[in-house]
């Protein structure tokens, strides 16, 4: 597939602390997604001590912030 755009007009590359950032919020989705799937669907969760469940009910929220922070940070002018 042939690009309709002209080579002058090519995408910047991202800068490289900027590719760590996407990355890292990359790596980080895929855990809460992982987490998430165990919370909400694994029966394993509901035999956890009480005080388990909501540490991990926690970082799961916690893990979540940081990834909208991360998302912020690769994209500043949409998320002001």
């Amino acid at each position: 597939m042939t690009s309709t755009r002209p080579k002058d007009e090519a995408q910047p590359a991202i800068p490289e602390h900027l590719q760590r950032v996407i990355n890292e919020k990359v790596d980080l989705d895929c855990r809460i997604d992982r987490l998430r799937l165990f919370i909400h669907t694994n029966p394993l969760f509901g035999q956890l001590p009480e005080r388990e469940q909501a540490l991990m009910t926690s970082q799961l929220d916690i893990m979540q912030d940081l990834s909208d922070t991360l998302w912020q940070r690769i994209n500043p002018k949409k998320s002001q």
